[in-house]
């Protein structure tokens, strides 16, 4: 753990905050270290593989603490019978410290379905356990937020298992951001990398395309939308 402190401070020196951009709570299927502000919520549904549907609701309780209820409905769309499992599980992060001059977001969190685990049925669920350090940057001129981070399995934690992720996604403009992530790097053969598209229809509205695994033949389509608004 003490070496993943050192990575995420020298991660804040190479990549030193020059302008603001979007603060978004995950990139395809890698969490970023930013957490929804207080009295804020946010409402995902996101469209998989056999008509699968991911919804999830969170909520901010505080600007560092963050709570939310994913709901994973396995073929929820065709004629094939819609299975849930139960009981539902919780997803939540703890931002533990703020960006300040070369420090990044430092976030600890748990999601069930995140890391392309959706679609998985609940007694195979990996619960990941996850810490994650995001720096705003440039890109040629063009805002960046990179994040990197690494996580574990509760269910059978061990130190030698820990796996690497990481992401970034670029603001082209205020409405339109390319993102792409990368997670279980420590796993060899179950690397996966996504790519995709995100719009801002409207300041509270936005649409995703995103095209995950880009090693294999096919990459699966996942479209998600997100709705965003103040609640309290």
């Amino acid at each position: 753990m003490k070496n993943v402190f050192l990575l995420g401070l020298v991660f804040g020196v190479l990549f030193p905050g020059v302008l603001e951009a979007k603060d978004s709570q995950e990139l395809i299927d890698v969490p970023t270290a930013y957490t929804l502000q207080r009295g804020n919520f946010a409402l995902d549904f996101k469209m998989y593989k056999e008509g699968g549907i991911l919804t999830k609701l969170s909520l901010g309780f505080t600007d560092y603490i963050m709570l939310g209820i994913p709901i994973d409905v396995r073929k929820a769309i065709g004629d094939e019978k819609a299975q849930c499992d139960f009981p539902l599980l919780v997803c939540g992060k703890i931002r533990l410290i703020p960006s300040r001059g070369a420090i990044p977001n430092i976030t600890v969190g748990f999601d069930p379905y995140g890391f392309s685990q959706y679609g998985t049925e609940w007694d195979k669920l990996r619960y990941l356990l996850y810490i994650s350090f995001t720096k705003k940057a440039s890109f040629v001129d063009f805002p960046i937020d990179w994040t990197i981070g690494v996580n574990n399995d509760l269910k059978d934690f061990k130190s030698e298992d820990a796996s690497l992720f990481g992401g970034a996604d670029i603001s082209l403009t205020p409405e339109l951001q390319i993102l792409a992530d990368i997670c279980n790097i420590k796993e060899g053969d179950k690397i996966k990398l996504n790519a995709g598209i995100r719009y801002l229809i409207q300041p509270k509205l936005e649409i995703e395309v995103s095209f995950k695994d880009l090693s294999v033949e096919t990459p699966e389509r996942v479209i998600r939308i997100g709705y965003a608004n103040r609640f309290f």
